[in-house]
Protein backbone atom coordinates (compact mmCIF):
# COMPACT_ATOMS: atom_id res chain seq x y z
CA UNK A 1 0.00 0.00 0.00
CA UNK A 2 1.59 3.21 -1.12
CA UNK A 3 0.69 6.49 0.54
CA UNK A 4 2.01 9.90 -0.25
CA UNK A 5 3.07 12.30 2.46
CA UNK A 6 2.10 15.96 2.48
CA UNK A 7 4.60 18.43 1.07
CA UNK A 8 7.43 18.99 3.51
CA UNK A 9 6.72 15.89 5.59
CA UNK A 10 9.89 14.21 6.77
CA UNK A 11 12.00 17.28 6.10
CA UNK A 12 13.74 18.79 9.07
CA UNK A 13 12.75 22.42 9.49
CA UNK A 14 13.89 24.85 12.14
CA UNK A 15 11.18 25.19 14.77
CA UNK A 16 11.99 26.96 18.05
CA UNK A 17 9.18 25.06 19.83
CA UNK A 18 10.34 21.59 18.77
CA UNK A 19 12.66 19.93 21.26
CA UNK A 20 13.72 16.95 19.18
CA UNK A 21 13.98 15.61 15.67
CA UNK A 22 10.88 13.51 16.34
CA UNK A 23 8.84 16.61 17.32
CA UNK A 24 9.88 18.36 14.13
CA UNK A 25 8.93 15.33 12.03
CA UNK A 26 5.61 14.86 13.79
CA UNK A 27 4.51 18.46 13.24
CA UNK A 28 4.54 17.83 9.48
CA UNK A 29 3.40 14.24 9.45
CA UNK A 30 -0.15 13.45 8.39
CA UNK A 31 -0.40 10.96 11.28
CA UNK A 32 0.37 13.61 13.93
CA UNK A 33 -3.35 14.15 14.50
CA UNK A 34 -3.94 10.39 14.81
CA UNK A 35 -6.84 9.52 17.10
CA UNK A 36 -6.57 6.24 19.04
CA UNK A 37 -9.35 3.69 18.82
CA UNK A 38 -11.67 4.58 21.66
CA UNK A 39 -15.07 3.72 23.06
CA UNK A 40 -17.03 6.66 24.44
CA UNK A 41 -18.32 5.78 27.90
CA UNK A 42 -20.15 8.99 28.78
CA UNK A 43 -20.81 11.52 25.98
CA UNK A 44 -21.00 15.17 26.84
CA UNK A 45 -18.94 18.29 27.21
CA UNK A 46 -16.32 16.45 29.22
CA UNK A 47 -16.11 13.22 27.32
CA UNK A 48 -14.94 10.07 29.07
CA UNK A 49 -13.42 7.39 26.91
CA UNK A 50 -11.44 4.19 27.08
CA UNK A 51 -8.53 3.54 24.71
CA UNK A 52 -8.79 0.10 23.13
CA UNK A 53 -6.11 -2.29 21.91
CA UNK A 54 -5.62 -2.07 18.14
CA UNK A 55 -5.21 -5.87 17.91
CA UNK A 56 -7.81 -7.31 20.29
CA UNK A 57 -10.24 -4.51 21.16
CA UNK A 58 -9.57 -4.98 24.90
CA UNK A 59 -8.75 -1.95 27.11
CA UNK A 60 -5.28 -0.65 26.24
CA UNK A 61 -2.61 -0.36 28.92
CA UNK A 62 0.45 0.36 26.75
CA UNK A 63 1.39 2.15 23.57
CA UNK A 64 4.23 2.09 21.09
CA UNK A 65 5.24 5.02 18.86
CA UNK A 66 7.94 4.74 16.19
CA UNK A 67 9.02 7.87 14.31
CA UNK A 68 11.01 7.22 11.15
CA UNK A 69 13.61 9.90 10.53
CA UNK A 70 15.39 11.25 7.48
CA UNK A 71 17.41 8.54 5.77
CA UNK A 72 15.00 5.75 6.69
CA UNK A 73 13.13 3.79 4.03
CA UNK A 74 9.98 5.03 5.84
CA UNK A 75 11.14 8.67 6.06
CA UNK A 76 8.55 10.81 7.84
CA UNK A 77 6.21 7.94 8.72
CA UNK A 78 4.92 7.31 12.23
CA UNK A 79 3.63 4.04 13.66
CA UNK A 80 1.31 4.33 16.66
CA UNK A 81 -0.06 1.23 18.36
CA UNK A 82 -2.24 0.95 21.47
CA UNK A 83 -1.98 -2.45 23.16
CA UNK A 84 -3.70 -4.48 25.85
CA UNK A 85 -1.52 -6.19 28.45
CA UNK A 86 -1.15 -9.52 26.63
CA UNK A 87 -0.22 -7.91 23.28
CA UNK A 88 2.20 -5.51 25.02
CA UNK A 89 3.91 -8.44 26.76
CA UNK A 90 4.22 -10.33 23.45
CA UNK A 91 5.70 -7.29 21.67
CA UNK A 92 8.12 -6.60 24.54
CA UNK A 93 9.28 -10.24 24.63
CA UNK A 94 9.73 -10.25 20.84
CA UNK A 95 11.80 -7.04 20.92
CA UNK A 96 13.93 -8.21 23.85
CA UNK A 97 14.51 -11.67 22.32
CA UNK A 98 16.02 -10.08 19.19
CA UNK A 99 17.52 -6.98 20.86
CA UNK A 100 18.33 -7.71 24.52
CA UNK A 101 19.59 -4.14 25.05
CA UNK A 102 15.97 -2.88 24.79
CA UNK A 103 15.03 -2.79 28.47
CA UNK A 104 12.21 -0.99 30.24
CA UNK A 105 12.91 1.66 32.85
CA UNK A 106 10.93 2.78 35.89
CA UNK A 107 9.01 5.93 34.97
CA UNK A 108 6.51 6.02 37.86
CA UNK A 109 7.79 9.36 39.15
CA UNK A 110 7.12 11.14 35.85
CA UNK A 111 3.70 9.51 35.44
CA UNK A 112 2.50 11.22 38.60
CA UNK A 113 3.54 14.71 37.45
CA UNK A 114 1.24 17.29 35.91
CA UNK A 115 2.05 17.43 32.17
CA UNK A 116 1.48 21.20 32.09
CA UNK A 117 3.35 22.52 35.12
CA UNK A 118 5.47 19.50 36.16
CA UNK A 119 4.34 19.52 39.81
CA UNK A 120 4.09 16.15 41.47
CA UNK A 121 0.55 14.96 42.19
Amino acid sequence: MSTSLPAGAGRLRANPNANSVCCRLLENCRWSKFEPLKRIIKPGVREEYETLCDATGKPAVAGLVMCFWYGSSHDGDVLRVDMCDEVAEDVLKLLQSKYPQFQTTDNRDNLMRCPLCGRHA
